[in-house]
């Protein structure tokens, strides 16, 4: 049901609060509160920059002082605090999504929530979790997307990625994995936005294999256009960076598209075990 029709706009924050009470089950009654502090923070610079830029397009948002933004600021400088393993502007573009769907507290728990579950591998020190799945992906693309798997290897695109070159995609444009800003920020500003929300519907029912159900869904409906483009790392890396904004991505289609690939859980599990053995087996 989800897969197929979404969830309603007016119920969007219940039901993803219900989708995730497992991971939620932290939730302790006026810790927000106790977060809540006007002491200077160590990210309140870059919090505040991305407070006026992650959504400067959206009537909550777009208005300086506005509630809207003082709400993202208070939650980001809350979070902080609560789980002090950084920041970076992803966090930014998410919880604006859950405050357009929540009121403050509610959000900042969803929040809590994905990087507690959906999102765990993504967001901590350690990233062997986040290297062995984009390596697993790889791996499902060359099965499913022959065609456009030669096209990546043979472009610089698809490569086994290690500990040490994931850490240097931040500081390397032209390497940058698309897969790491697609799933870290959970494809906000890259899919259209009705497809965004969407998406946030399916990933937090169904859990973190669906990023992976989405990657090749963007990827098969790209094919013609992909090919299309002149074989360099360039031209595929700004295509997968900047996805096209028409009807190919639009929900409907979009959905239609997932719904045909064939990803579960326990297979995928099989493919993790794979893939850290090889990784585990070459260090």
């Amino acid at each position: 049901m989800v897969i197929e029709q979404g969830v309603p706009s007016s119920l969007r924050g219940r039901v993803w609060e219900w989708f995730m009470s497992n991971g939620m089950n932290g939730r302790v009654g006026g810790l927000f509160q106790r977060l809540l502090s006007d002491e200077p923070g160590p990210f309140d610079d870059q919090i505040n920059r991305d407070v006026e830029a992650v959504y400067a397009d959206h009537s909550v948002f777009y208005r300086k002082g506005s509630p809207g933004q003082t709400d993202l600021r208070t939650l980001l400088r809350a979070y902080v605090i609560f789980a002090p393993s950084g920041y970076r502007t992803d966090i930014a573009r998410l919880a604006g999504a859950l405050l357009i769907h929540a009121v403050l507290e509610d959000a900042f728990w969803l929040l809590a929530g994905l990087f507690n579950g959906v999102l765990k591998s993504y967001y901590v020190l350690d990233t062997k979790a986040f290297i062995i799945d984009l390596n697993v992906f790889g791996g499902i693309l060359e099965g499913s997307e022959p065609r456009i798997g030669q096209l990546f290897r043979s472009a610089g695109v698809l490569r086994e990625l290690s500990h040490a070159r994931l850490s240097k995609l931040a500081s390397d444009p032209a390497a940058e994995h698309y897969l790491v800003k697609w799933w870290s920020g959970m494809f906000i500003r890259s899919l259209p936005w009705p497809t965004v929300l969407r998406l946030l519907d399916v990933v937090i029912s169904e859990g973190p294999r669906y990023l992976m159900i989405a990657s090749l869904a963007i990827l098969t409906l790209s094919r013609d256009r992909l090919l299309a483009l002149p074989r360099t790392q360039k031209a595929i890396v700004d295509y997968l960076q900047h996805l096209p904004q028409d009807s190919l991505l639009l929900p409907e289609t979009f959905m239609k598209a997932c719904d045909q690939v064939k990803l579960r859980d326990e297979d995928l599990k099989k493919l993790r075990a794979s893939v850290k053995a090889q990784l585990v087996s070459r260090s």
